[in-house]
């Protein structure tokens, strides 16, 4: 919960500081597509994470796969205040996530445990220049469906947040 309040407190920060130090040559060249890097947490590995953004309306994608973690997300965003180089938005969409839960030596069974949700939040971005932007998005994961009944995941909600770079082309 006291990492929520942070990543929710850093979000507001960036967007109040960020009016101050935009370029204004910025708005006048529009980007509509962007990629770059994410690291999410909980577990903190590194995603690709593809953008698209035309006008109010877009839509964003997460993809990652190690040996015991991978995730798949698609959201649709839309930008709820952007000015000079700063884009305030909300995120809903799906994530399916993959756990090989082979941690028990005494019955070594390899279950692979899929877990698919859906999430919903609010993020911030800030264009240093016309190409170079880094971001963090604050939400929850709401499980709908999971392979595993006796999973940790049944009936509740993972607060989830993550720190990105993108590169606007």
């Amino acid at each position: 919960m006291k990492i929520l309040r942070m990543m929710l407190l850093i979000i507001v920060l960036l967007a109040g500081v960020s009016g101050l130090f935009a370029e204004e040559e910025a708005e006048t060249d529009e980007y509509h597509w962007a990629g770059g890097l994410s690291v999410i947490a909980p577990g903190m590995p590194v995603a690709a994470k593809v953008v698209y953004q035309d006008g109010g309306w877009g839509w964003q994608g997460e993809f990652n796969y190690f040996l015991m973690l991978g995730e798949a997300r698609l959201d649709g965003r839309r930008i709820i205040r952007g000015e000079k180089g700063t884009d305030l938005y909300a995120f809903a969409g799906f994530t399916l996530n993959h756990f090989n839960q082979n941690y028990n030596a005494e019955t070594p069974t390899n279950l692979l445990e899929f877990i698919f949700s859906a999430d919903a939040g609010v993020g911030a971005e800030w264009r240093f220049t016309k190409h170079l932007g880094i971001g963090a998005e604050g939400g929850l994961l709401i499980p709908l469906w999971q392979n595993n009944p006796d999973s940790d995941y049944t009936d509740s909600g993972i607060m989830v947040a993550n720190l990105y770079v993108l590169w606007w082309f």
